[in-house]
């Protein structure tokens, strides 16, 4: 049997993430400009899912800015930023901003700066689990469950530093993973994306989606 990622539409992959870049563009323009509405808008998945998938899916962006005002949301993307990739979790953890952990954080530092954050969430860790297990997808299902955005012990320290570890082995995951997909692009006749976090985020996306084919 093919690989799992060999199945996938490299074409349809491959305008997600221009979809996403795009979105990247004017998130940007909206952080350089210090629109903190638009922004905040935007990177919380409101005005448009495609700015945040972790947010939008669990309608989170709303509860964020029922408790804090969207000049927070712009002041924690400046202070994700201006620290390592590896500090997303004690920095979103220290901002203490009800409904905004990990996911939602590692997705708008990866949405300002895609050359240095990648996105932790559901999605990129099912498929690292994924390409862990050689494509035994009944193991990475069955792996992913502890670490479930919807989990109630979410907000727990102890919940939280599972999230932030495995946040720590998605660097080096998702990169291989966007090489990956970029070798299955190039037989399909597709060009990668050269942002390769967003491109391995996009790819992570197929993949996730792909799964109830598998089940």
């Amino acid at each position: 049997m093919p690989s799992i990622m060999s199945q996938l539409d490299y074409t349809r992959i491959a305008d997600h993430y221009a979809e996403r870049v795009a979105v990247h563009r004017d998130l940007v323009r909206a952080f350089k400009a210090k629109r903190a509405d638009d922004f905040a808008a935007l990177a919380l998945g409101i005005s448009s899912p495609i700015g945040n998938y972790s947010a939008s899916e669990h309608g989170l962006g709303p509860k964020v800015l029922s408790r804090v005002q969207p000049a927070r949301v712009l002041d924690l993307a400046h202070e994700l930023i201006a620290r390592d990739p590896m500090h997303v979790p004690r920095v979103v953890w220290d901002a203490n901003i009800w409904q905004l952990k990990i996911s939602v954080g590692s997705e708008i530092a990866a949405m300002v700066e895609p050359r240095r954050f990648w996105v932790t969430n559901t999605r990129t860790v099912w498929a690292h689990l994924l390409v862990k297990h050689n494509d035994n997808v009944k193991k990475a299902n069955d792996e992913v469950q502890a670490y479930r955005d919807n989990d109630p012990q979410y907000t727990s320290e102890m919940q939280y530093a599972i999230w932030s570890d495995i946040h720590l082995k998605l660097d080096t995951a998702l990169t291989r993973l966007a090489e990956a997909g970029a070798e299955h692009a190039k037989q399909q006749l597709v060009k990668a994306g050269d942002l390769s976090y967003l491109w391995a985020d996009a790819v992570a996306n197929a993949l996730y989606e792909f799964r109830d084919h598998l089940l």
